[in-house]
């Protein structure tokens, strides 16, 4: 299992936050705050499943990282 993080949301901001909004059932006021954090839990599961949103979040331009729980 694994978490994902969003380490830098990048150059594509309001993309990255609906995506927030949509993942964590925000609103857009919540999502925005919650994109000014340094490292956000985007989401947790199995790292194969990760993969996916790992790539959509790069291709976005945000940097994102793996920490693995065990």
């Amino acid at each position: 299992e694994a978490n994902l993080y969003i380490t830098d949301i990048g150059p594509n901001k309001m993309k990255i936050i609906a995506l927030l909004k949509k993942e964590h059932h925000l609103s857009g006021a919540e999502a925005m705050k919650l994109s000014k954090s340094n490292r956000i839990l985007f989401r947790n599961g199995y790292y194969k499943w990760l993969q996916k949103d790992y790539e959509q979040l790069i291709d976005l331009g945000a940097q994102a990282e793996f920490d693995f729980t065990g």
